[in-house]
């Protein structure tokens, strides 16, 4: 049983999302988050030498966490609502990240499909999460900012993974001849 690049890229995302969550909160270095969610499309779907990989993975780990900054930046704009443009700006991050993935990976096409559903995810990710904070499960989050903040962040990784995943070609059955 093999498991598809698409499967696979989720999971080893999530993992990776764990895990930088997990270090996050114990040692409270914000870095960890980007970068080890910036490994995992790369780790999976990079064909090619070890020393092609470590160069795409450097290239798109710089970048992702850029973008990653910035969208965190731009949403720290004191006056704006707190659902449309957190969600526009979480949007475009999320395209942002598949652009950069989907041009330096050969596996990863960009495409009207792929950048479509990875906005919307992306997009949905942080007003549906501060919605359920503040209206579904206010007594959770209301003692906790790492709660808040943490849980935002893996919503919108996995939510992009997803986006992203959508846009990995399927490897063809090739026949054997025998």
């Amino acid at each position: 049983m093999t498991v598809s690049d698409k499967n696979l890229t989720i999971w080893t995302n999530f993992a990776l999302t764990i895990l930088g969550v997990t270090v996050t909160y114990f040692s409270d270095l914000w870095v960890f988050i980007p970068v080890l969610f910036a490994l995992g499309i790369p780790i999976v779907n990079i064909r090619g030498s070890i020393k092609q990989k470590i160069a795409q993975i450097f290239v798109i780990s710089i970048i992702s966490m850029a973008l990653f900054f910035g969208s965190v930046l731009a949403m720290l704009t004191p006056g704006m609502d707190k659902y449309i443009f957190p969600g526009i700006i979480t949007g475009m991050a999320g395209v942002g990240f598949l652009g950069i993935n989907g041009l330096l990976i050969e596996n990863i096409k960009v495409n009207y499909k792929s950048i479509l559903i990875t906005f919307l995810l992306s997009g949905f990710s942080m007003p549906f999460w501060v919605f359920t904070t503040e209206n579904v499960l206010p007594e959770i989050s209301m003692g906790s900012d790492s709660i808040r903040q943490i849980g935002v962040m893996t919503l919108w990784m996995i939510m992009t993974t997803i986006g992203i995943s959508t846009g990995i070609k399927t490897k063809k059955a090739t026949a054997s001849t025998t």
